[in-house]
C-alpha cells in the first residue's frame, strides 16, 4: 500500500484508468500556466507517507500531452521508497505560447516499479549474445 497525504484540499488520490493500466493518473490541483521555453515545477498536492521497501515509483508523462509540446524535463521522476515529502513534476512547454493546464488535469502517471531486493552489480569481461546484440536507438526503424 502507499499512502499519500493531502497538501491541497483539491488534490486527488491517483487512478487507475482501467484494470489493466500500469501507471495511476495524478490530477492537478489548480491551474498552471506553463510559459514558453520555460521549465516549471508543478507540485501535485500530494505528500508521500508511506512506501513500501525496495518500490520506486515513477512519474511519466501522459503521452497525449506530447501533443501539445508538455513533457517531462528530467524525462521520467524517479521517487524512492524512503523519500518524505511532496510530489512535483518538472514540466517543460516546449511551444512557442502559453500553455494552460487545468484544474483536474490528468498530466502524469504514477508507476510503481519494484527493485529486485538481491540484485546487485559485478564487473565482467565477458558479454552474452543476443539477437538484439548493442542496436540501439530505434536501429529497428519502429
Amino acid at each position: 500500500m502507499i499512502k499519500l497525504k493531502k497538501t491541497m484540499e483539491t488534490a486527488k488520490l491517483p487512478e487507475y484508468a482501467t484494470p489493466a493500466a500500469t501507471g495511476a493518473d495524478c490530477f492537478l490541483p489548480d491551474e498552471v500556466c506553463l510559459r514558453p521555453g520555460v521549465v516549471t515545477m508543478v507540485d501535485l498536492g500530494l505528500l508521500l507517507c508511506d512506501c513500501p521497501y525496495h518500490i520506486e515509483l515513477q512519474l511519466r508523462m501522459r503521452s497525449g500531452w506530447a501533443k501539445k509540446g508538455v513533457m517531462l524535463a528530467n524525462g521520467i521522476g524517479s521517487v524512492d521508497s524512503d523519500y518524505r515529502g511532496n510530489l512535483k513534476v518538472l514540466l517543460f512547454n516546449s511551444t512557442s505560447a502559453d500553455v494552460v493546464l487545468s484544474k483536474g488535469d490528468r498530466i502524469v502517471q504514477l508507476v510503481p516499479a519494484a527493485r529486485l531486493q538481491h540484485q546487485k552489480f559485478e564487473w565482467t569481461d565477458v558479454v552474452s549474445q543476443t539477437e538484439r546484440g548493442d542496436g540501439g536507438f530505434g536501429h529497428t526503424g519502429k
